[in-house]
Parts: structure tokens; sequence; C-alpha cells
């Protein structure tokens, strides 16, 4: 039988330390990389909470007129210049017959300005029951080597083979490969590259595609009008010591529909290490970053707890008359020493 000295030793107090470097990005001035863009860029400046950055590499997503945000850490890395980028990965769609005799596809509206809803309607003949199963599909503005994006499907409850998707017209330029094709009004394709039987072995499609247009109004926008890079990416703090967190702001031509610019955001040495073992695609934007030295620990501040967590067994009783004898928690019940 284990004494109740040596029960009490299992219970063991461990207070997490914490050591305040400077003050959250919230609260810094931003300072940016300046623009000379003919028009106003639609940068979305972002704040970040300490909780909220835990890693020097993360993805996210442009919104639809092109603005992204993340929130960095600088991980354990070694003083000197670095670089922020933001790059895409996106890939092209395999695109089936197009149009196909039996098939149809209608856009309504047929036309509008950028950022109008479009609802594609489309019917494929012998379209089996079992695509039903299928929840989205690929949509392509432009072309499927441009802007690529998915779309819920809303399958007809009547007609075998009849679906909808829905999608919203870009509200800026975008890539088409690695140029950039300038926002302007226009008769743009609007592609469902491999609607079918919706059976694909291997990604690749054997079927049917569809394609229809849509008109494009307005006045356009007067960014990326010569191929000059016109992305925009900025950073507060500008440098600092490892740990510090950065909320990172920028804006790029779109790299997918409907939300579907997938970017990875990381703050990189020279050269960059892909930790996927491939090559990296060229940043689509990037900015420089100086990583300060760590501070010594004799400069640090005064240390204060910041959270309290038990391990081990945990006492939460003890018998008036037997002080060896105690109550605690364990695998999940209440025991009791003997």
């Amino acid at each position: 039988m284990k004494t109740w000295r040596a029960q009490l030793a299992g219970a063991v107090l461990i207070v997490v330390m914490a050591v305040s470097l400077g003050i959250e990005a919230s609260h810094l001035p931003r300072k940016g990389t300046a623009s000379n863009l003919p028009s106003p860029v639609p940068i979305a400046h972002r704040t970040c909470a300490q909780a909220e950055a835990i890693s020097d590499n993360l993805g996210t997503t442009q919104a639809n007129d092109g603005a992204f945000s993340a929130c960095l850490r600088v991980g354990p890395v070694a003083a000197g210049s670095y670089q922020i980028t933001a790059r895409s990965f996106s890939k092209t769609a395999m695109v089936g017959t197009i149009n196909p005799p039996g098939s149809w596809i209608t856009l309504t509206p047929p036309s509008g300005p950028p950022g109008t809803v479009v609802a594609v309607s489309a019917f494929v003949p012998g379209t089996t029951p079992e695509s039903r199963r299928v929840q989205y599909s690929d949509l392509c503005w432009a072309s499927c080597n441009a802007l690529a994006g998915t779309s819920e499907i809303e399958w007809s409850s009547s007609t075998p083979g009849k679906f909808t998707l829905h999608f919203t017209v870009p509200a800026a330029p975008w890539f088409t490969g690695t140029r950039v094709t300038p926002l302007r009004p226009g008769r743009y394709p609007v592609v469902v590259p491999c609607a079918t039987t919706f059976e694909k072995p291997s990604g690749l499609c054997t079927d049917v595609g569809l394609e229809g247009y849509f008109e494009l109004t307005g006045g356009g926008s007067g960014l990326c009008q010569t191929d000059a890079n016109c992305a925009v990416l900025e950073a507060s703090p500008g440098n600092g010591p490892p740990g510090t967190l950065l909320a990172v702001n920028g804006w790029a031509p779109l790299t997918g529909l409907n939300g579907g610019g997938f970017l990875q955001m990381a703050i990189e040495g020279h050269p960059p290490q892909s930790k996927l073992g491939s090559s990296l695609p060229p940043p689509i934007a990037s900015m420089p970053f100086v990583v300060n030295a760590a501070p010594a620990l004799a400069s640090l501040p005064a240390m204060h707890p910041v959270t309290i967590q038990r391990t081990g067994m945990d006492p939460i009783g003890v018998d008036p008359g037997n002080s060896r004898r105690f109550a605690y928690c364990g695998n999940g019940a209440i025991k009791l020493t003997t």
C-alpha cells in the first residue's frame, strides 16, 4: 500500500511562465509597402491576437476583390534577412467534351458588372442516379487555366441530369497561368469542365464539359494594366525577434474563382525550402522582413504565471480522522486510499 505522502507526491503543480516581449500586433502601427498602382488597392487591414498565430507558414484564401490576410509568428530562426511570401498552388482543371448533343447550359443573368452573383443552370443527358451523390463541381471563368473554383451542386428533384451552380463574377484582375489578365468589360466563357456522370477515375475527365458566356459590363479596373508586378504586401511590425506576431495583409490578382484562391503564406529564408519536398512556384507577392537577435535572458522583464495545470493524482478530500486516507480522481473515477 502506498503511503499518504507517496500518494500526495503524485499531485504535481506545474506553473507555466510567460515572458512579455512586446505588445500585440493589433496595437502596432502598420507599416506597408508603397504602391504606385493607378487605382486604390482593396487591402483589408486585419489585426491579430496573440492566440491566432502559432506558425511561420499557413494557408489562406483571397476575397473576391483580391485581398488576403494572415497572422504569422516568427519561428526559432537565426537573426538575418528573410522574405514574407504569398504563393499560389492552383491547378488546372481537366475539361471534357464541350457541349455534346442533348446538353445545355444557361446563365442567369447573362450579363452584369463585377461582383454579380450568377446562377448556372445545366443539363447533361444520361446522368446516372449515383451522380446525385456528388455535392460539388469545378467551375472556370475565362478558361480553366485562368480562374477555377468549386460550386455546390443543386440537383433538380424532377429532372434527372439537371442541376444548378452559382458563382460570383470576379471583381479584380486574375492570373492566366503566370500572366495577369486585367479586369475589362467583354464576353467571357464560363466552363463546367467535367459535368457528366461525374465518374472520373484517377481524376481524369472522360465525359462532358459545358460552356456558356457571360457579358461583363461596367468600367473594369485600372489595376494591373501592364506586365509589371502589381501585387502589394505589407506586414506589421516590419522586424522583430523569434516569437514576434505579424499581421500580414495584401492584395494580388485573383488565383481562384468563388473565393477558391488558395495562398500559402510564409516567412522564408534564402533560398526558400519547400517542406513538401518539391520545387516551389514563384511567389505572387513578397516583401523583406528582418529577424532580430533574441534578447539575452538577463535582459528579459519580470515573468508572470499565466496558466496553472495539475498533473498526476488530484486529492479532493481528506478523512478528518485519518490524514493518510483521502479521496482522489483517477482514471475517470473518484477513488479512496486504503
